[in-house]
C-alpha cells in the first residue's frame, strides 16, 4: 500500500513537471529563416534622377560621419549609385543592437534635415547589403497605362508596390525593377526665361517649391493652425505665380507623365514588375511572410515568383515529420529487441519526455525553434534512447531488482551523457554570429541528455517497481561468438591499425580539401552580363534575350526572371529539386558567350565567403585612380596568377562632359559663373522640385527640366545663351568642352573610396599565394593601399573557432572520462577510436561533394559523443567483469575486453540501430542536401563506424597497450 501511494505521488510529479514543460513549450516560436544581418545596419536614401557625385557628396558622406559616431561600429561600408544611396554599418559582437538602432535614428533623423528636397527619406533597417530576398514578387504591367500619365493610377506603378508591401511589419525595404514611376513634368522653355524671370531656372524651382508647402504655422489660443499651400490637381501648377504677372504655365509645361522606366523586369520571357521583398534582420521571416501571402492572396495581378519562407516551412514541417518517423521507428526497433511493447513504450517515453524539455529550454532562452533545433532534438533522440537501452539491459542483467540495475547503469549514463554535453558547451561562448544560428543546437543536445538521463535515473525507478520492469535473463548477444572476432581483431593488429591509419590519413585529406563554406542557396542561380557603358535597358534585353530563352529550356530550371537594366542584365534562375546544378552553371555561361560585347559571371561564385573567389580591395581618394590600379593589377593577375576568370566590380559609366568655364571671358562678358553653372545644370538634366502629395496618401516627384534641349546634343548645349552684364554670348565664348570616363556607381569601405575585383579559381589556397606574391611586388601610390582578401582574417578567425571549439571539447571529454575511470590507458583508448569514427564520415560527405560547414561539425562533435559512449559502456562491463574474476583472473584488466564487448553487444548495437533509425529520415525526406541531411548522414556514418572501432579497432589498441599492465 504503501509503494502504491509513493508511485501515486512521484506520477503527479511526473504530470506537474510535464504540464510545466508543454506551458514553457508553447512560448517558443518558430522561424526558420535565420541568417545574417543580426549585426548589421543599413539606411538606403532614395534621390531620384541625381548622379551619383551629388548623392555621394551631399548623402553618402553625411550618413557615413553620422553612422561613425555611434557606439559599437566596426565598418562601413556604401554603394552610390545614379538615384540611391545604401550605406551599411557593421557591428562588433555582443553590441547592443536595439539602443545601436535608437540612435542611428537619431543621427540619421539630423542629418536628413539637410538633404536636398528631392531625396527621400531614409529607410533603416537590420539587414546588410548581401542579404538575399525573402520573397520576389510579379505584377502585370499594362504597357498602355504605363505610357499614359493619366490612366497610372490604373496600373502598377513603383510606389503603390512599394506601400502595399512596405505596410506589413518586418519588412525591411522592396527593391521595385520594371515598374513605371509616375511624375509630374513641368517642361521649361529656356527662351523665355532670361526677360521674364530674373535669376532662370532656378528662379522657376524655387517658385514651384515655395508653393507647396505644408507645415505648421503656430498656435492660436487653444488650436494648433497650419499652413497648406499644395494645389489640389497636379494640372494646377501651372498656375503658380512667378512674379511680374507670369505663371507657370506661360513659360512651361505641366503634366503627369509616367517616368522612363530604368530598368525591364520579365518572367519566363513576359515583362512584367519584379519586387524583391528584405526583411528586417531581427524579424520574424516566416511570420512576415505568412502576412505577405495573406496581403497578396487579395491582390490582382500579383504573383510569388520566390518565397524562402515558404520553403524553410517546407523544411521545417519535413524536419518535424522526420521527427515523428524517427520516433516511431526507434519504439518499433525496441519492441523488436525486447519482444515487449512495454518495454518499448517506457523507450519511446524517454525520448518524448527529452524532446519536450528540449523545447521548452528553448523557451525559457527565448530561441527561435528551427530547421537546426528541430533536427537537433531528433539527433539526440538517438543518443537519448540509450540511455533507456543501458537500463533495460541493466534489469535484464539484475532481474527484478530495479534499484541494483539503476546503480549499474547510473555510472554509464551520467557520464556518457555529460561527454556528449561538454563538447556542445563550446558553442555556447562562440562569436555571437556562430552562436546565434547553432546555439540553439547546443541547448537542445545538453537539455535532451540532462532531461533524458533525469527521467531514466530518478523518475522510473519510482514510477515503476520490478514486476512492471521485471526482464528475462539472456545470456549473450547471439551463437557468433563475438569475443572469438575481437581475438582475431587483436591477432591482426599490424593490418587492422594499418588501415585504420590509412582510413584516418585519408579523412584528415578530404577534411583539408573540402571547401569550407556553402556557396549559397541552392535553390538559386543567378547569372550577371556586363555591357559597354551608355548600353540602354532595352539594347541590353534585346541581346541577352537569347540567353534568357536558353536558360528557360534547361532542365531542372522551374523559373527564369530577370533585371534589365543600364550596362547590365541579372538572370535569377529558379531550381528545381535535385537539379544538376553544374550542368546549368556551364550551360549558362556557354550561352552568355555569344553575346557580343559583354561579360558573364556567375554571382555566387562572388560570394565574400565562397570557396571559388578571392577578392582585392584597392582603397584610395580618387575613384578613378582605384579603378586605373584595379585594372593594372588584373592584367598582373592574368599573366602571373593560375586563375579561371578576373571580374571587375566596377564598369564604366556615360561618359562626363566636363565644361572648363575660362574666366576672364566670362569678366569681360560679364556673366557670373553661378548663373552658368545653374542654366546648365537645368539644361541637361531633370532636378527633383517638390513632391506633390495627393488625396490617399500618393506621393509624386514633381521634375522640373529644359524643354527638348535635354534630348539634344551636347553641341546644342555648348550654344546656350547667356546674358551677361556687358553683352549676351554663347556658351561656346566663355568656355571649353572635355569628355571624361565616369563610374556607374561608387563604392566606399570605411569611409574611404575603393574599388573592387574578385579572382575565380579552383585551388584558392595556392591562387591566394600567389596573389600575395604578385601584389607585394606592385608599389600602389600614397595613399592608395590594396588589400588581398580583406575578409580571410574573419574566415581565418572563424575556423579557429571552430578548431579551437572542438580541441575545447576533447579536453573537457578527457577531463570528464579522467574523473570517472582515474585511468589514462582507458582514456587514451578511447580517444584513439576518435580519428577513424572522424575520417569515415568526411570520407562519405567528400564523395558527395558536400561543403564542410557547422551542420558538418555539429554531426561530427556528435559522431564522437556516440563512440565516447560506446567506450564508457564496454568499460563498464569491463571493471565489473574485472571485479568479479580478480581472485581467479590473471593477467591484466585490459585481457578481458573481448568478453566485456561480447556482453556489451546488444545494447551497442541496438543503440545503433535506434540511433540511425531515429535520424534517418532526415536523410530520405531531405528536399535539397540541407542542413539536416547533412547532420544526419555525418552522424548515421559515424554511429556504423564506432560500432565497428568498439568491436575491431578497440580490441587491437588494447592488446598494444596491454604491455604498460596499467592498473584499473
Amino acid at each position: 500500500m504503501t509503494a502504491q501511494i509513493g508511485r501515486v505521488r512521484w506520477w503527479s510529479i511526473l504530470a506537474l513537471v510535464v504540464l510545466v514543460l508543454l506551458v514553457l513549450a508553447r512560448s517558443v516560436t518558430v522561424d526558420a529563416m535565420a541568417e545574417g544581418g543580426q549585426g548589421t545596419m543599413l539606411v538606403t536614401v532614395t534621390y531620384p534622377h541625381a548622379e551619383q557625385d551629388s548623392i555621394e557628396r551631399e548623402i553618402t558622406v553625411e550618413l557615413e560621419d553620422q553612422l561613425a559616431g555611434v557606439l559599437g561600429v566596426r565598418e562601413i561600408e556604401s554603394i552610390t549609385q545614379p538615384g540611391r544611396s545604401r550605406v551599411q554599418a557593421r557591428f562588433t559582437p555582443g553590441s547592443d543592437m536595439q539602443s545601436a538602432y535608437l540612435d542611428v535614428r537619431d543621427r540619421v533623423e539630423r542629418v536628413a534635415a539637410g538633404f536636398p528636397p528631392g531625396a527621400q527619406r531614409p529607410v533603416i533597417s537590420r539587414g546588410d547589403l548581401d542579404a538575399r530576398p525573402l520573397l520576389a514578387v510579379a505584377f502585370t504591367i499594362d504597357s498602355s497605362r504605363a505610357a499614359n500619365g493619366a490612366a497610372l493610377h490604373k496600373t502598377w506603378t513603383e510606389q503603390r508596390i512599394r506601400e502595399l508591401l512596405e505596410q506589413i511589419e518586418g519588412v525591411a525595404r522592396v527593391e521595385v525593377s520594371g515598374a513605371p514611376h509616375p511624375v509630374i513634368e513641368i517642361n521649361v522653355d529656356p527662351a523665355a526665361l532670361p526677360a521674364a524671370v530674373n535669376g532662370g531656372m532656378g528662379s522657376v524651382a524655387r517658385g514651384v517649391f515655395d508653393a507647396h508647402v505644408v507645415a505648421a504655422a503656430g498656435r492660436s489660443g487653444p488650436l494648433t493652425l497650419f499652413f497648406d499651400s499644395r494645389y489640389p490637381d497636379p494640372q494646377k501648377l501651372s498656375e503658380v505665380p512667378l512674379g511680374s504677372g507670369m505663371r507657370l504655365g506661360h513659360m512651361a509645361r505641366v503634366r503627369l507623365a509616367g517616368a522612363d522606366r530604368s530598368a525591364i523586369g520579365r518572367v519566363n520571357g513576359v515583362e512584367r514588375a519584379v519586387a524583391n521583398v528584405y526583411k528586417s534582420g531581427n524579424a520574424n521571416g516566416i511570420e512576415t511572410a505568412r502576412q505577405l501571402r495573406a496581403l497578396l492572396e487579395t491582390v490582382d495581378g500579383a504573383e510569388i515568383l520566390l518565397d524562402r519562407a515558404r520553403e524553410a516551412e517546407d523544411h521545417l514541417r519535413a524536419a518535424g515529420l522526420a521527427v515523428m518517423c524517427g520516433m516511431i521507428g526507434v519504439f518499433v526497433v525496441t519492441a523488436l529487441f525486447e519482444r515487449s511493447w512495454s518495454r518499448a513504450l517506457f523507450a519511446a517515453s524517454t525520448v518524448l519526455f527529452a524532446g519536450l524539455a528540449a523545447v521548452a529550454a528553448l523557451g525559457v532562452l527565448n530561441i527561435e525553434l528551427t530547421v537546426v533545433t528541430l533536427a537537433g532534438i531528433a539527433l539526440t533522440s538517438g543518443l537519448v534512447i540509450d540511455n533507456a537501452v543501458v537500463l533495460l539491459a541493466e534489469l535484464r542483467h539484475n532481474g527484478s531488482d530495479t534499484h541494483r540495475a539503476v546503480r549499474h547503469a547510473r555510472t554509464p549514463i551520467v557520464y556518457s551523457s555529460l561527454t556528449t554535453a561538454v563538447v556542445f558547451l563550446p558553442l555556447l561562448f562562440a562569436p555571437p554570429d556562430i552562436a546565434g544560428e547553432y546555439g540553439g543546437l547546443a541547448v537542445v543536445v545538453v537539455a535532451s541528455l540532462t532531461a533524458g538521463a533525469l527521467f531514466v535515473l530518478l523518475l522510473v525507478p519510482k514510477l515503476m517497481d520490478g514486476s512492471q520492469l521485471r526482464l528475462r535473463r539472456v545470456g549473450r548477444c547471439s551463437g557468433l561468438s563475438v569475443a572469438g572476432l575481437c581475438r582475431g581483431a587483436a591477432h591482426h593488429r599490424r593490418l587492422l591499425l594499418a588501415v585504420t591509419l590509412a582510413i584516418s590519413a585519408a579523412g584528415v585529406w578530404a577534411g583539408l580539401t573540402m571547401p569550407f563554406n556553402p556557396a549559397g542557396d541552392d535553390a538559386m542561380l543567378t547569372l550577371s552580363l556586363e555591357f559597354a557603358p551608355g548600353t540602354r535597358p532595352d539594347v541590353v534585353l534585346s541581346r541577352t534575350r537569347s540567353v534568357e530563352a536558353a536558360a528557360m529550356q534547361l532542365a531542372g530550371v522551374h523559373r527564369v526572371y530577370a533585371d534589365y537594366v543600364q550596362q547590365r542584365a541579372r538572370l535569377f534562375l529558379q531550381l528545381e529539386q535535385r537539379a544538376d546544378r553544374g550542368f546549368i552553371r556551364r550551360s549558362l555561361l556557354t550561352a552568355a558567350q555569344r553575346v557580343p560585347d559583354s561579360f558573364a559571371y556567375i554571382d555566387e561564385d562572388l560570394l565574400h565567403e565562397s570557396s571559388r573567389s578571392v577578392e582585392i580591395a584597392v582603397r584610395g581618394p580618387l575613384m578613378d585612380r582605384n579603378r586605373q590600379i584595379a585594372v593594372e593589377l588584373a592584367e598582373l593577375l592574368s599573366a602571373h596568377v593560375q586563375h579561371d576568370q578576373v571580374v571587375l566590380h566596377f564598369r564604366d559609366g556615360a561618359a562626363a562632359a566636363l565644361i572648363r568655364l575660362d574666366m576672364a571671358a566670362a569678366g569681360r562678358l560679364g556673366v557670373d559663373p553661378r548663373r552658368v553653372l545653374s542654366e546648365v545644370s537645368w539644361m541637361i538634366g531633370r532636378r527633383v522640385v517638390a513632391r506633390w502629395h495627393g488625396s490617399g496618401g500618393r506621393e509624386i516627384d514633381v521634375i522640373m527640366e529644359a524643354d527638348d534641349v535635354r534630348h539634344g546634343s551636347i553641341e546644342n548645349l555648348m550654344r546656350l545663351p547667356l546674358f551677361g552684364d556687358q553683352r549676351s554670348a554663347s556658351l561656346t565664348a566663355v568656355a571649353e568642352l572635355h569628355l571624361l570616363p565616369q563610374p556607374s556607381s561608387i563604392t566606399r569601405s570605411n569611409r574611404t573610396r575603393s574599388a573592387r575585383l574578385s579572382v575565380l579559381t579552383r585551388n584558392r589556397r595556392r591562387t591566394l599565394r600567389q596573389l600575395h606574391s604578385v601584389v607585394g611586388r606592385y608599389h600602389a601610390p600614397h595613399p592608395y593601399a590594396i588589400e588581398v582578401a580583406p575578409r580571410e582574417q574573419e574566415t581565418r578567425t572563424r575556423r579557429i573557432t571552430y578548431l579551437a571549439g572542438v580541441a575545447l571539447a576533447i579536453a573537457l571529454v578527457v577531463v570528464v572520462l579522467m574523473v570517472q575511470w582515474e585511468s589514462l590507458p582507458e582514456v587514451l583508448l578511447t580517444l584513439l577510436q576518435l580519428p577513424p569514427v572522424l575520417a569515415v564520415p568526411l570520407l562519405v560527405l567528400a564523395a558527395l561533394g558536400v561543403r564542410l560547414d557547422l551542420p558538418v561539425f555539429a554531426g561530427l562533435i556528435l559522431c564522437c559523443g556516440v563512440s565516447v559512449n560506446n567506450s564508457i559502456v564496454v568499460f563498464n562491463q569491463l571493471r565489473r567483469a574485472w571485479r568479479t574474476r580478480a581472485h581467479t583472473q590473471t593477467g591484466t584488466p585490459l585481457s578481458l575486453l573481448p568478453t566485456a564487448i561480447d556482453t556489451a553487444l546488444r545494447p551497442l548495437t541496438m543503440a545503433a540501430l535506434t540511433t540511425t533509425v531515429a535520424v534517418a529520415p532526415l536523410v530520405l525526406g531531405a528536399r535539397h542536401t540541407g542542413l539536416t541531411a547533412l547532420l544526419s548522414l555525418t552522424l548515421t556514418a559515424g554511429v556504423v563506424t564506432s560500432l565497428a572501432a568498439t568491436v575491431f579497432l578497440l580490441p587491437a589498441l588494447s592488446h598494444c597497450l596491454d604491455s604498460f599492465r596499467a592498473p584499473l
